[in-house]
């Protein structure tokens, strides 16, 4: 899967990538990596469908590939980390 690619081949953690992981994938809109990795920590993967400006087809690009993301719980200093 692209996705998969785009990240090595491992899951894509929503609570704990950069921007440049989304911005490898195909597809994701150029201006929405920054709202996913600025709106984190999420408690499930639904929640990022719910992300007021995120492009339509970045939605229908995650839920198409949703078993290619995934996440863990993130601190809130640890999600600072990747937004500097």
């Amino acid at each position: 899967m692209l996705i998969q690619i785009a990240a090595g081949g491992r899951l894509i953690d929503i609570n704990h990538e950069n921007i440049r992981i989304y911005n490898m994938s195909l597809g994701i809109q150029k201006e929405d990596p920054g709202l996913i990795v600025a709106y984190a920590p999420y408690s499930n993967v639904s929640e990022v469908y719910k992300l007021e400006g995120l492009s339509g087809n970045t939605i229908a690009i995650i839920a198409s590939f949703r078993g290619c993301f995934g996440y863990q719980k993130a601190t809130l200093h640890e999600v600072a980390r990747l937004r500097n």
